[in-house]
């Protein structure tokens, strides 16, 4: 319930004072908003179950570090399958949620010299670094998901059809 403030003489102060039960509430953790932009899109529908666990870890670095540190989020592989996801499953889910539009990879990875150079991303909805949030998973239509998973599902086929070309040398 929402009242106004009075002085002595019974006179609005102009502001607000919130009674009831949740005058006193504060949030037990650090928590992130997830607009329903993002949840009613078609990329967020479309995710596979390693790309969405993916996304949760993200969101989870994202406020380990206080929320400050959008696009300078880690997704380390050993890290990811603690987490869940099977190796062969981090890549994959990484590109898609790239390609929806979900992240920004804001570094790209590497290793020269032994030298580990992690990758980094960023949320796409919130702000990265000083700049405003990306949004691209709104751009995203049906269409770009739909040709997205049939590429993937015919690199596969030729991934597969590869190896089986190739014959076996235990068997020569």
């Amino acid at each position: 319930m929402v009242t106004h403030k009075t002085n002595p003489t019974g006179r609005s102060r102009g502001a607000v004072a919130y009674t009831g039960r949740a005058r006193g509430w504060k949030p037990e953790a650090p928590f992130i908003a997830v607009p329903l932009t993002l949840i009613d899109c078609p990329s967020y529908r479309a995710l596979t179950s390693p790309a969405r666990r993916a996304l949760d870890f993200l969101i989870r670095e994202h406020l380990r570090h206080g929320g400050t540190q959008n696009g300078s989020l880690l997704a380390p592989y050993r890290q990811l399958q603690d987490w869940g996801i099977s190796n062969r499953d981090v890549a994959p889910a990484l590109r898609m949620l790239a390609a929806f539009g979900l992240i920004q990879r804001t570094r790209v990875g590497s290793r020269l010299g032994g030298k580990d150079g992690s990758a980094t991303y960023a949320l796409a909805w919130l702000p990265a670094s000083g700049s405003l949030p990306t949004n691209a998973f709104k751009q995203v239509t049906m269409a770009d998901i739909e040709a997205y998973i049939s590429e993937q599902l015919l690199r596969r086929q030729q991934r597969q059809a590869h190896r089986g070309s190739i014959p076996n040398p235990v068997e020569i």
